[in-house]
């Protein structure tokens, strides 16, 4: 049931530092507690809130998510330390399964929890994720470290090896987002690099810190592509930016395919598709479980429509939209004219037809701004 359930039972709040947010999950916090206190002067079962605060400002600001585990599971414990059941629960569970360690293990918070979560209805509210970037840094590294050990077995780095503290440096620069680290993998993956290009991008990651830096080397990557693939590429981010649905791979195949003023014949199609999408895009361009093609983030398409990335890149460039808008039109004005069927009877076939829809209605909606 919980797994169906579980985005409902999270409420998530964002905004920008200074906002006002710690103060307000102050005010959860002891909203929450004095609710309760009716409740156990009654004898009946209340709720139980347990919170942390990530801070990174201060001197304990390199603590782990464990340690905030390790926070939740202390308070919950001291909350239940009058209830026999929970106590008798916890009491077997040392003399069974408990580490034996003086400082609860991992494995024994989440037993400690699993069991007292169960007990009453629990609120925790945890503050600062946002303000605290290495509250992942563990899972980045070892992702990381993961897939630089494959690439190294490959040869991709030649015989020169990657030190420990390279990694540690490198993974600090994806500032806890893990999609900075998916991109850099597939960064260098790219069959364009050499092995000493790899180990200059690892030595020098702080010039690709942000998502933004990241998205330039990529560019200038594909930049260095041969002309057809290139061509892909950027055809690619204009029909994903300015198609009025969200374009399946079939769609998205068909429409890469034509060539305006002529028929749009099988051996123009795309090979191995759409599993070379993200080859071709070096993983800036994904397929989720659907078939929907999309960017691999929204803030790809802000940094594509930007006034820097036309100057810099002009050939992946949306800021023009008028030249996208353009693009998209003759492709579908041809799509129109040199294969859709021009008896009514053979149109019928074709009426439910989703590619044919989302081609004629980006049609109509095209329009100089």
């Amino acid at each position: 049931m919980l797994q169906k359930t579980w985005p409902q039972r999270i409420v998530v709040v964002q905004a920008k530092p200074g906002y006002g947010k710690t103060f307000l999950s102050s005010v959860i916090i002891q909203d929450l507690e004095w609710s309760a206190t009716p409740l156990v002067e009654k004898g009946e079962r209340s709720p139980t809130t347990a919170f942390f605060h990530f801070n990174s400002s201060d001197r304990f600001g390199s603590r782990r998510t464990t340690e905030a585990l390790h926070a939740i599971a202390t308070q919950l414990v001291h909350a239940h330390r009058k209830q026999k059941i929970a106590i008798d629960a916890l009491c077997l569970l040392i003399d069974e399964t408990s580490s034996g360690q003086i400082r609860a293990s991992d494995d024994d918070v989440d037993a400690i929890l699993k069991i007292l979560l169960r007990q009453s209805p629990t609120f925790l509210v945890i503050d600062g994720v946002d303000e605290y970037h290495r509250y992942n840094f563990e899972d980045i590294k070892s992702f990381l470290a993961i897939n630089l050990h494959y690439m190294t077995e490959y040869g991709m780095f030649g015989d020169k090896e990657i030190p420990s503290s390279m990694l540690d440096d490198v993974t600090i620069r994806a500032s806890g987002t893990f999609l900075w680290a998916k991109l850099l993998v597939s960064y260098l993956n790219s069959n364009a690099l050499t092995p000493q290009e790899r180990h200059t991008t690892l030595a020098n990651a702080q010039l690709l810190e942000g998502l933004d830096g990241l998205y330039n080397e990529i560019l200038c990557m594909l930049h260095r592509c041969y002309g057809r693939e290139k061509s892909v590429a950027a055809d690619i981010f204009k029909w994903l930016s300015a198609s009025l649905h969200a374009l399946h791979t079939k769609v998205l195949h068909t429409a890469l395919a034509i060539i305006p003023g002529s028929p749009t014949s099988k051996l123009q199609y795309l090979s191995n598709f759409p599993e070379s999408i993200p080859n071709i895009t070096c993983a800036l361009v994904e397929v989720d479980h659907e078939g929907v093609v999309k960017f691999i983030h929204l803030s790809l398409k802000e940094y594509l429509e930007s006034a820097d990335t036309a100057k810099r890149h002009p050939e992946f460039s949306l800021f023009n939209k008028n030249e996208v808008n353009q693009y998209l039109a003759i492709r579908c004005l041809s799509y129109v004219i040199h294969d859709i069927p021009r008896s009514l009877s053979q149109l019928c076939d074709y009426r439910k037809s989703r590619l044919v829809r989302t081609l004629v209605l980006q049609l109509l909606s095209t329009k100089p701004e």
